[in-house]
């Protein structure tokens, strides 16, 4: 995609006004990416020369089309909202029409005791006594995939570990990287 010397300045500016703001170098990234993707989306056109309109189209398009998840099209309209009101300094975002991308709902997966006393039942050696003391204490496998055991570590050595990450996170693990001695 060849753009032209006004596409590389407006980038410029863009690059520019993010710095200025402070926006992390991740964030700058994807917000360029989404604006060049919304440009070339409408066949290179100027974002000054677009309106609402083709805002709604584009938002759309990812929804409908694309079929992005609602966090995707959101980071996509953060970019492009930052380049109206930031940048362009237009204030264009005011009651946007665009198809909403729909939000997954994830139900849990709960095994019941006599399901879990299977499942562990049918381990053995440390992998059974690992999802024992994982079950018997509440914590979850993440506490365990994420940490990075070295030969000499115990089991018990583990499990001291995380319960008392656990207790540091107010019983709330998502993930544990141990320490490396």
């Amino acid at each position: 995609m060849n753009r032209s010397a006004g596409d590389q300045k407006l980038f410029a500016v863009i690059v520019n006004v993010l710095r200025r703001k402070h926006y992390s170098l991740k964030t700058e990234r994807s917000y360029l990416s989404w604006i060049k993707r919304f440009i070339g989306y409408h066949h290179m056109r100027h974002p000054r020369d677009m309106s609402k309109h083709e805002i709604e189209s584009f938002l759309t398009h990812l929804a409908v089309d694309r079929k992005v998840a609602s966090s995707t099209q959101n980071q996509a309209f953060n970019a492009i909202l930052f380049l109206y009101r930031d940048v362009l300094e237009i204030d264009l975002m005011q009651d946007l029409n665009a198809v909403r991308a729909k939000k997954q709902t994830r139900i849990p997966v709960v095994l019941s005791h006599k399901e879990a006393m299977k499942v562990i039942n049918s381990l053995t050696g440390v992998h059974q006594t690992m999802a024992k003391l994982l079950y018997g204490c509440g914590l979850r496998l993440m506490a365990v995939s994420y940490t990075h055991l070295r030969a000499h570590e115990t089991v018990l050595d583990l499990v001291c570990r995380l319960l008392l990450e656990k207790k540091k996170q107010s019983k709330i693990i998502n993930m544990i990287k141990l320490d490396r001695r």
